[in-house]
């Protein structure tokens, strides 16, 4: 019987669908199912009925607000009472509490991978015959945080994702499948972001498969580089606007569909930049060009202004950091 425990920090769209993927496989294959869930941020995993509308109804106003984003319900996922939930309060990453609970208690053989942020010690993935890692990245390029982010930042005709073993090195195991989607110009980075997700989902059951059958994997081949967090904030948060071009905020910003700008005074999630015009927040590029903020965190800059002076505006996660990498 093969017991799987899925590691993961976020309850995102893309990360709900591979969990409720991965889930309703193996309850369909006679020897295979999912023991646990093992986080570091239990709060994604909480079920408040008034939490689900807040994130429906934002997600309807940024589809109202940004027409070419599209309207997407959002998707949590709520994980079932027979399923645990090992939160890092209880059982720390790589802590021997948490390899006896999986190993001797669950019978846990194989951990999933899946957004989760921690990174996994040589002598805790030795406990477990099978470790498998989803990254939204052709790896061996963009290993680390913000693959989509800098693949498009690159230039790259595709983006792409892979599941590969895991080894003690960060991204570098065997490839066991990989998949890309083109970026066609003028695609918004979230829904990239969602067609490269659909296209994991379906291949999560034929990773499974060949986990279960004891495939090894492909060695990486090619140039690797790497991505570290201080790489992806030294790209989206920018304290002077005004000594960087208009065509590299631009590029920057289709890349990780926002910034952390700082503009009189105040540090803003700028999600969209335009002609300067009627808007109250503005500034002047290195090449001279006035621009204004039309848009905060995919929402309409004078409506998350007006929310901001009430004390009723959280713009959460700036750049696409959670589900892009």
């Amino acid at each position: 019987m093969r017991r799987i425990a899925i590691f993961s920090d976020s309850n995102r769209s893309v990360t709900a669908g591979l969990i409720r993927c991965a889930i309703a496989y193996a309850t369909d294959q006679p020897k295979m199912s999912v023991a646990a869930l093992v986080t570091r941020n239990p709060q994604a995993w909480e079920y408040r009925r008034g939490a689900r509308f807040r994130v429906a109804a934002r997600a309807a106003l940024v589809a109202m607000s940004n027409s070419e984003v599209g309207w997407t319900p959002p998707q949590r996922f709520r994980v079932p009472p027979e399923i645990p939930v090992l939160t890092s309060d209880e059982f720390p990453t790589n802590s021997a509490e948490l390899r006896t609970r999986l190993r001797d208690e669950l019978g846990v053989d194989t951990l999933l991978s899946l957004y989760f942020g921690g990174i996994l010690s040589e002598e805790f993935l030795s406990a477990f015959p099978d470790a498998v890692n989803y990254h939204p990245a052709l790896l061996p390029r963009n290993r680390g945080l913000a693959p989509i982010g800098f693949a498009i930042y690159a230039g790259d005709a595709q983006i792409g994702f892979t599941f590969h073993r895991m080894t003690p090195g960060i991204d570098e195991g065997p490839i066991l499948a990989q998949g890309s989607v083109p970026v066609g110009a003028g695609v918004p980075v979230s829904v990239l972001t969602r067609q490269l997700g659909d296209l994991a989902v379906a291949t999560l059951p034929s990773v499974l498969d060949e986990v279960r059958d004891g495939a090894p994997g492909s060695p990486q081949a090619g140039e690797a580089t790497y991505h570290s967090r201080i790489e992806v904030r030294s790209m989206i948060n920018i304290a002077h606007p005004e000594e960087v071009t208009r065509d590299e905020l631009q590029r920057r910003l289709n890349a990780f569909g926002s910034l952390r700008l700082t503009i009189d005074g105040g540090r803003w999630p700028v999600s969209r930049l335009a002609p300067a015009n009627r808007h109250r927040l503005r500034f002047t590029t290195s090449d001279g060009i006035e621009l204004g903020v039309s848009h905060l965190a995919d929402l309409p800059a004078w409506l998350v202004r007006a929310r901001r002076r009430l004390g009723g505006f959280r713009p959460g996660r700036t750049g696409s950091t959670t589900e892009t990498g």
